[in-house]
């Protein structure tokens, strides 16, 4: 029997987004341990699942796929199930069991997003559903480092979230953008295409701010923030109909990484 080549998203920047956060998230507990190997493992093993786990409900709700390419899917979901478990099973053996509720709550945003996507393709909404899911990375690391699921784990999981949500209004405002006319978009225009983008973007940089005030979250955090900030809001005064979404993707890549980085450096002040 021959083994079909592995299934993967094709979606390039989900893998920033389920990475970044776990690395952002080891870099604040100030360690690598075996738990948290096996925990990037069975996140891996989770986040390759997707893809043949849509294409199986999908058949499953009527829309018909390719007899071959469903046969590899159930290999590849069964492939990637026996990693996850594998990797999972010390860690419930060692007594992290509100990876649960974790693990839960990331398969119900996948949930969520399948019935949101099949009304329509992609929107804002099933985007953000996924970037939630995505992102719990960052929680169940600080748990298993600490063995404790605390109010930080819940903080740095929230700011990965906000971080990620604005890639995703981001890249929103410039699918809108190349349905507009070719040729210089009025400014009355471009700040209506961009009204969310540019709302989203105050509202959480604003949040960011009160939550150094307070001293959730030490000031290099905020820092953090500025870069894919101020490319929103200057993509909204630049916004044109031509859009290089290669470039694009590349860009907020970048400021994922910067974005890892700064808030690392934070949490070793």
């Amino acid at each position: 029997m021959r083994i079909p080549k592995p299934i993967v998203t094709r979606e390039h920047g989900s893998w920033a987004v389920l990475f970044v956060p776990i690395a952002v998230a080891a870099s604040i507990a100030e360690q690598m341990t075996l738990e948290m190997i096996l925990l990037t493992i069975a996140a891996l093993a989770a986040f390759l699942s997707y893809v043949p786990t849509q294409m199986i409900l999908r058949e499953k709700f009527g829309t018909r796929q390719d007899p071959s390419k469903l046969d590899a899917a159930r290999i590849w979901l069964a492939v990637y199930g026996i990693v996850g478990c594998t990797a999972l099973l010390p860690l419930f053996l060692g007594g992290y069991w509100q990876l649960l509720s974790l693990g839960l709550s990331a398969v119900l945003c996948f949930g969520v997003n399948f019935f949101l996507t099949r009304v329509r393709a992609k929107t804002i909404l099933s985007d953000l559903v996924a970037v939630v899911g995505l992102t719990t990375g960052a929680p169940a690391v600080l748990y298993v480092a600490s063995g404790e699921l605390s109010g930080t784990a819940f903080l740095v999981w929230f700011l990965n979230v906000f971080f990620f949500g604005s890639s995703v209004i981001y890249v929103h405002m410039k699918i809108a953008a190349t349905s507009l006319k070719q040729g210089p978009i009025p400014l009355t225009q471009r700040l209506s295409v961009g009204f969310l983008n540019v709302v989203y973007h105050i509202v959480v940089f604003g949040i960011v701010v009160l939550l150094v005030v307070f001293e959730y979250t030490p000031t290099l955090v905020l820092v953090a923030f500025v870069p894919i900030t101020i490319h929103a809001l200057y993509g909204t005064y630049k916004l044109s109909p031509r859009v290089h979404f290669k470039r694009l993707g590349l860009l907020l890549v970048g400021h994922a990484l910067v974005f890892a980085i700064i808030v690392g450096m934070a949490s070793q002040l």
